[in-house]
Formats: C-alpha cells, structure tokens, sequence
C-alpha cells in the first residue's frame, strides 16, 4: 500500500499537501512527533453542503447623477470671496453662475468636473458674474489639471455635485 499525503483543513481532507510531514503505516495511527498517517484505504474526503437560503435578494435602485453641461473658463483667484472666506490661485477652486449660487449655501460644496484631459474635484468658494447658469470659473490650478493646452481660454465640461 502507498501513502497519500494529507492535509486535514477544516474537516476537508486535501492530499497532496504537507509530503514531509508523512510517515509510514504502522499499526499505530500516532507517532512520536503527533503526525497522523493514513494508508490509501482510510483516506476519504467528504464536505457538508452550505445552508441554502429561500430567501428572495434584495435588490436597491440607485438614482442617477444629475450631470450638467456648462462652458469653462479660468481666473486668477485671490482675496476674499462671496463666501466670506480667502482663498488663493493654488487651490482647487471655482466660481459658479449668480443663478446657481443663490445663497451662501454653495459655499464649499464640491463639484466633480470632467474636462477635455481629465476630472477633479473641486469647492465652490465664489460667484461668477458673467458665467451663464450651468457656467464654471476655475482657478488656474483647476485649469491645468483639466485642461492641458494653456491656449484653451473656453472649454465644455461636465460636471456634477459631489
């Protein structure tokens, strides 16, 4: 008779695993170092099936995105802005349309924009006077991430609330 090697993991015994591990049938099933040994007649293998369920899944509907179409344009940003707070060039900011904005609310909210060369994230920190209602105002940090040409001075993006 030949012996299998076997590895007993979680009631499941797999052969071929732990070879070193194996020593010869003898009339006891111990030996000095506590490994087991089974000759080619002992070795079974057998697994319980999982618990089935009748249960019904459950499935949940997520609402899409509303994703708005604008025109993008960049400025210089410094100093204090509508929402009362100083913000600088070199931040990931923008200025949106006087329609939009409507309150103070706005203010450091995050919009996703999605550019011609790339998306970020981005806080609404100020007004924009001449941007039509969907129309963004980026610093030009935000500018350079989205739009790669510096000659670009108007763009479409897409973008959405965060």
């Amino acid at each position: 008779m030949s012996i299998k090697p076997f590895v007993l993991l979680a009631g499941l015994a797999i052969s071929g695993v732990n070879a070193g591990r194996c020593k010869p049938a003898s009339s006891s099933s111990t030996t000095e170092d506590s490994t087991t040994t089974i000759t080619d007649s002992q070795l079974s293998i057998s697994a319980e099936p999982s618990p089935t369920t009748s249960e019904t899944p459950t499935y949940t509907s997520v609402e899409p995105v509303p994703t708005y179409t604008g025109y993008g344009t960049f400025h210089t940003a410094t100093g204090y802005t509508s929402c009362f707070e100083e913000h600088d060039d070199s931040e990931l900011i923008i200025s949106i349309s006087h329609d939009l904005f409507n309150s103070q609310d706005q203010c450091g909210r995050t919009v996703r924009l999605i550019g011609p060369d790339g998306s970020i994230d981005v806080q609404v920190v100020d007004i924009c006077p001449t941007c039509s209602y969907y129309d963004i105002d980026l610093s030009m940090t935000a500018w350079r991430q989205i739009v790669h040409d510096p000659n670009e001075g108007r763009v479409t993006l897409n973008w959405y609330w965060v």
